[in-house]
């Protein structure tokens, strides 16, 4: 979300069916952010009947202004 002041709660990612976790977060504190993501959170996908014959679900994230985050499956 490179939005320059707006964040998303629940935002929508179409992704394989599964768990991910964060590998990358440039939210962290580390890198000068406010630590507004939970790092150690698993996010599992939510079924969806239009995408299941595909594999597919949806990720429901928290995504704050100016941030990158990335996930990996588990």
């Amino acid at each position: 979300n490179f939005h320059p002041y707006k964040s998303f709660e629940g935002y929508g990612i179409l992704a394989n069916e599964g768990a991910y976790e964060i590998v990358l977060n440039s939210d962290d504190p580390r890198f000068g952010g406010f630590g507004l993501i939970d790092d150690t959170q698993t996010h599992f996908t939510q079924e969806d009947a239009n995408h299941t014959a595909i594999g597919k679900g949806w990720l429901q994230l928290y995504l704050p202004s100016r941030c990158t985050v990335v996930l990996r499956k588990k």
